[in-house]
């Protein structure tokens, strides 16, 4: 609103590069720790393979969705809240398609190797979106140290608001571990279904965002 150009790709480099950071830094302890996370969680050791080489290929996307989601933010923050619906909407009827092709194909694992395959569809259509439009830019030299605290505070009330969730939904797939096979499958199922019924709240939170 100040429109002040310098100071706002100050704080979008800033913010990318902490962001990048944080997230190479995520991926690769994920990756590390898989097997102590999914003995954690009590995965039965008949799945257990399973679990595993799904979740090696799918961690290897969560930089596509982390990219993906934090020029989301940047074009919410510009008033543009329909760009980024379009885009997922592409990407998941991509998703659709190429589950039942991976998995025939390549087995199990394949569901993961489809997800991560539209989840990079999505961000290259979101990279070439910005770079027609050229809102901002994006440059090392511009990372400013000072800008970090400032942005971890701000950032900490949406973390911890988000990061319960999360914690709550390991907390009780341990707990349905121990009932077996079919009851972990019946929880994932249900799981997906109440994501799918939240979604409309979620996007209209995020309208509402940056609206407010």
């Amino acid at each position: 609103g100040a429109e002040d150009r310098a100071a706002r790709e100050r704080l979008l480099s800033t913010s990318f590069f902490a962001s990048l950071g944080l997230c190479l830094l995520l991926t690769a302890g994920s990756e590390a720790l898989l097997p102590l996370l999914l003995r954690g969680l009590g995965t039965p050791a008949d799945i257990l393979p399973l679990a595993r080489d799904y979740l090696a290929v799918y961690l290897l996307g969560y930089l596509s969705v982390f990219l993906y989601n934090y020029f989301a933010a940047v074009l919410r923050s510009y008033g543009n809240t329909a760009f980024q619906a379009i885009a997922m909407l592409l990407c998941t009827l991509l998703n659709a398609v190429l589950d039942p092709l991976f998995i025939h194909w390549l087995g199990f694992s394949g569901a993961a190797v489809a997800t991560v395959t539209s989840q990079m569809t999505a961000l290259a259509i979101i990279l070439v979106y910005l770079a027609r439009k050229r809102l901002f830019s994006c440059h090392i030299r511009q990372f400013d140290r000072g800008l970090l605290l400032s942005l971890c505070r701000s950032a900490l009330p949406s973390v911890v608001q988000q990061g319960v969730p999360a914690v709550s939904t390991a907390f009780l797939t341990g707990l349905v571990s121990g009932y077996g096979v079919s009851a972990i499958a019946g929880y994932g199922v249900a799981c997906k279904l109440e994501v799918v019924l939240l979604y409309p709240a979620v996007s209209l939170n995020m309208a509402l965002t940056a609206i407010v």
